[in-house]
């Protein structure tokens, strides 16, 4: 003969018995037994990437899902929420539904571009000599 008082709740995902002891309101008595709690339709899953081909584009990977549930969800509808999930918590980093619209910015170069001219060696002489000259003319004149 057995005697079983069972809780039954609703949850999220997979809830291991040690985190539940501290949420339980009354201390766990003797004879009590608590068990990890498993709130995910999804039963068995499993992934394979191989290569595709489209056309004469052969550098393309397929995914395949393999998804087994317990019947409470069908396995397109169980890979449609988790990428709901996903898309939501990378939300936080990035707002993916906002448009992709691009930022154009006024470039302002942080350097003078004359900078990025080149340095003839030959020309830099010619204007040392001539304004050696005009210095030289303008003491005479004083």
């Amino acid at each position: 003969e057995i005697s079983m008082r069972i809780k039954i709740e609703s949850g999220r995902g997979y809830v291991p018995a040690s985190t539940r002891i501290h949420s339980e309101e009354d201390e766990r008595p003797i004879g009590r037994l608590l068990v990890d709690a498993c709130f995910s339709p999804v039963e068995r899953i499993a992934y394979s990437v191989e290569s595709a081909r489209v056309e004469q584009r052969t550098d393309l990977d397929k995914l395949i899902i393999d998804m087994e549930t317990n019947g409470t969800i069908d396995p397109e509808e169980a890979i449609r929420r988790a990428a709901t999930i996903l898309a939501e918590q990378l939300d936080a980093f990035v707002d993916l539904r906002e448009a992709n619209v691009p930022v154009e910015k006024e470039e302002k170069p942080e350097f003078d571009p004359i900078l990025l001219r080149p340095v003839d060696g030959r020309n830099t002489k010619k204007r040392r000599k001539g304004e050696k000259k005009k210095e030289e003319e303008s003491k005479k004149k004083k």
